[in-house]
């Protein structure tokens, strides 16, 4: 596996040049201060070749690791990134996301932490350090927004309840005809076509608590 670093530290590019040297399946061809012999080879319509893996420091000088990466990520699509950050925040750790990176690391990990944080995203798997899997955790733990109007969760919340459209129409003072166009914009944003299924699938999301639904009958 070829790899790339573009790291501004002399000591990490050393330690990492002992760490590449003594792994036989990989290759570390070549080793940059900062992006900028990198973006002025693409500005002069470089295509390659690019190696399997590019390591990107976050705090370089001049150009940063994350509009380094967005330029990558659009130049060599087949290259996986993986990204080089003294910090621990989860607005840094999506931004870099959001920027193309396939890996994400924090310094001060053991060598053989960054070792398989390597390998491993050379190979296109997303790879994180330790502490950095809870951002991922809470991320999809927090509650989602939900994509409804008030309207229409009020609409499904009766529909869940049993009720028919007319029924639905009298309780909340709308005409039919109003009722089913909340209805329609309901099944476009949940991306069904019945009824039943908005409410399955809104209990799904957490749209709907069964618990708090009224038995009518």
């Amino acid at each position: 596996m070829r790899i790339w670093l573009v790291e501004d530290e002399p000591r990490f590019q050393s330690a990492f040049a002992l760490l590449v040297e003594g792994a036989s399946d990989l290759q570390l061809e070549r080793t940059f201060d900062d992006f900028s012999p990198i973006r002025e080879a693409l500005d002069e319509g470089y295509a390659g070749p690019f190696p399997h893996l590019i390591v990107l420091d976050i705090r370089l000088p001049g150009e940063s690791g994350i509009a380094a990466a967005r330029q990558l990520r659009a130049a060599a699509p087949d290259t996986e990134i993986l990204m080089l950050t003294t910090e621990d925040d989860p607005a840094t750790f999506f931004e870099a996301l959001r920027s193309g990176a396939t890996g994400y690391v924090v310094k001060g990990g053991s060598p053989a932490q960054l070792l398989r944080s390597i390998r491993q995203t050379a190979e296109g798997v997303a790879d994180y350090s330790p502490g950095v899997a809870r951002h991922i955790s809470t991320y999809f733990a927090a509650p989602r927004p939900s994509p409804l109007t008030e309207r229409e969760t009020e609409v499904l919340h009766a529909l869940a309840r049993g009720l028919s459209k007319r029924a639905i129409a009298e309780e909340l003072c709308l005409s039919p005809h109003t009722v089913d166009s909340h209805m329609r914009h309901i099944y476009e944003k949940l991306q069904v076509s019945s009824g039943v299924r908005a409410v399955l699938k809104a209990v799904r999301m957490g749209l709907i608590d069964p618990d708090t639904l009224d038995d009518d009958d």
